[in-house]
């Protein structure tokens, strides 16, 4: 026993109560907080005990009402979830062409799985994705439970509701996609951001720039945007490039920001953007046009995610990370299964998905301005099109 992890003792102490007759079907069992003082155990470990017999139908739970003894006797049982055929998936929105694929390769892993998927769009505000989760948790464990499974891209704004609070107390499998939400036991599917920014900076390093601003919208919850900056601070040092905070502007929609990025861009001391989405993007080619100048000949752009559907008003195929959307809708899909069969739902994983840089016409190879002498510094006689 020695050996036997604590949340397969819980459930075996429980299915030996249920058959010595300690509990009956349809009796209430021990709350979480009450095993995890029972036993000493935390409280995922708990909750897992608790998930795993749900998943096997020996126990059925109910949100806000607690955990009972299956009974087996009834005629008609709900449906395990595995035998459910629908998948629940929660985004913002598929405005963008990275949303978009997104979308087209979850429908297309979970048809290969033997699923189908129902959408729900939160319009990225938080009582919306509340209310949202609300109407798919009501019924788990009942008969009005209808979902197979939960694919959630959170919203990026806000705290964290109570209905995403109560995601890892649910007998729904459970998988986030794209963001990760710190404090939350739910596995995530993302890309890996931090190489997806230092793909990008070694990119404009290799092409002769030194002087590289970094801009994005707004940080709100979003972990991968920290992660993408914190991306862009490590290939910054290992060059042993000196960063300056100032060249990092973070709320590029604001006024202010906008008049910074311009003035900084007119005096030329960067001479390179970096964009952490294709919304920032958008903001900051149509400021470099306000500005008067051309893209790449004056600054280079790159950008995380192409543009590619979403207007036709922008430059040919910009420099931009690429994000492995089939790849990472195949492993959401995989581990959502997995929850499914009967895989530890509530031990919190990140799995990472690798990134590509792709070349484009937004990028051009740098030298310094002239220096005494005539002579010029040269940029890096590397391949700007490649990393």
């Amino acid at each position: 026993m020695g050996n036997t992890p604590k949340y397969v003792q819980i459930m075996d102490q429980i299915v030996g109560d249920i058959r010595a007759g300690v509990y009956a079907p349809g009796d209430r069992l021990p709350t979480e907080k009450s095993l995890m003082k029972r036993y000493g155990v935390s409280r995922i470990v708990a909750s897992t005990a608790l998930s795993n017999l749900a998943t096997k139908g020996i126990i059925v739970r109910s949100q806000g009402k607690g955990s009972f003894v299956a009974d087996c006797r009834r005629d008609e049982e709900p449906p395990a979830p595995a035998q459910r055929k629908t998948v629940a998936v929660v985004m913002p929105d598929i405005r963008s062409n990275y949303s978009i694929q997104i979308a087209e390769e979850l429908v297309r892993a979970a048809k290969e799985a033997g699923f189908f998927c129902a959408f729900y769009f939160s319009g990225n505000v938080v009582a919306e994705e509340e209310e949202i989760l609300s109407n798919i948790t009501s019924g788990i464990g009942q008969e009005g439970g209808r979902y197979a499974g939960l694919l959630l891209f959170s919203c990026s704004t806000g705290g964290y509701g109570s209905e995403l609070l109560g995601l890892a107390e649910t007998d729904l499998p459970t998988v986030l996609i794209d963001r990760n939400l710190p404090g939350l036991p739910l596995t995530c599917v993302q890309t890996d951001n931090r190489k997806a920014v230092r793909l990008a900076t070694r990119y404009l390093i290799n092409a002769g720039h030194r002087n590289i601003m970094l801009c994005l919208r707004s940080t709100g919850r979003v972990t991968s945007m920290f992660e993408r900056i914190e991306g862009f601070l490590e290939e910054m040092s290992e060059h042993r490039i000196l960063i300056d905070p100032s060249m990092i502007v973070k709320k590029i929609n604001k006024p202010d920001q906008q008049e910074y990025l311009k003035k900084t861009l007119l005096e030329r001391r960067a001479s390179a953007v970096i964009c952490l989405n294709s919304g920032t993007y958008l903001s900051v080619i149509s400021l470099i046009r306000e500005c008067g100048l051309r893209i790449p000949e004056d600054v280079s752009v790159v950008t995380v995610d192409s543009l590619r559907g979403e207007v036709n008003d922008i430059l040919c195929e910009p420099a931009h990370i690429e994000q492995n959307t089939r790849e990472l809708s195949d492993l959401a899909i995989r581990k959502l299964v997995e929850q499914m069969n009967g895989a530890d739902a509530h031990i919190p994983q990140t799995f990472l998905v690798e990134p590509s840089m792709v070349g484009g016409s937004t990028v051009r190879l740098w030298k310094e301005p002239t220096m005494p002498g005539g002579m010029e510094k040269e940029a890096f006689s590397e391949n700007a099109t490649s990393v």
